[in-house]
């Protein structure tokens, strides 16, 4: 009996033995087959985490600050046309200057007004128009109230405006002269237009009357260019808006 029970726990023993290894390889076989039918990208990390919303009032003290607007009185800094002639404003060390001619003085902000002490002058007081294209301007002698408003352009935007206006008025206008059976058209700046040359026009005189035509056509469009510089001129150094 012993015999038989030593045989018996013996071969018990050797069971309970195999039986761990049996399930290693299980295991093992289980993980290969696991590899092979799921995909790789299965086992990529996961993705972060997303970042929680902020509150509005979180938001709006963790936004960036927006670039502050540039002061108005940058709108000032130019050369300015005005009946009586032109002035400059500018800035010298961070502050902002009137000149005209011999007179300078620094401007000052009251109430909706820059003003300027100009001695032994007086004073001036000025600030951008409704359009903010043009200055509006008292000056007050030193003796005497604030005088009657100004109004003033840019020197160069306006003159620059005004040019490029009768340029194109200029191309579109036409003008003609006639010599015989010759016509030439030219336009506002003297460019040739068109050349009409009649049936029964010579040919022994073509060619004097072709420049007897042109002549005649550019003298008037000459004299429309002229008429129209001299308005814009005086349009120019009047401050007139266009």
């Amino acid at each position: 009996p012993l015999a038989v029970a030593s045989q018996a726990s013996g071969v018990g023993y050797s069971m309970v033995r195999r039986r761990p290894t049996v399930g290693l390889a299980l295991l093992g076989q289980c993980l290969v087959l696991l590899c092979w039918l799921v995909p790789r990208d299965a086992f990529a990390a996961a993705p972060a985490a997303r970042r929680p919303l902020l509150s509005p009032a979180r938001a709006a003290t963790e936004a960036p600050e927006a670039p502050a607007p540039a002061p108005a009185t940058d709108a000032l800094e130019s050369v300015w046309r005005y009946i009586g002639g032109w002035y400059e404003i500018k800035k010298e060390d961070g502050k902002l200057y009137f000149h005209e001619n011999n007179l300078r003085g620094e401007l000052v902000e009251q109430d909706d007004w820059l003003v300027a002490e100009l001695p032994p002058a007086g004073s001036i007081r000025l600030k951008l128009g409704p359009s903010g294209e043009e200055v509006l301007s008292n000056f007050k002698p030193a003796d005497a109230d604030w005088g009657d408003s100004i109004t003033a352009l840019k020197e160069w935007e306006s003159l620059t405006g005004r040019t490029q206006g009768l340029r194109s008025s200029l191309s579109g206008t036409e003008f003609a002269g006639e010599a015989g059976g010759v016509t030439v058209k030219v336009d506002g700046g003297q460019r040739p237009i068109a050349l009409e040359i009649a049936d029964e026009e010579s040919s022994a005189e073509l060619a004097k009357h072709i420049k007897e035509a042109h002549a005649a056509a550019v003298g008037k469009s000459l004299e429309f260019m002229t008429e129209s510089l001299q308005h814009l001129y005086a349009d120019h150094f009047a401050a007139k808006k266009e």
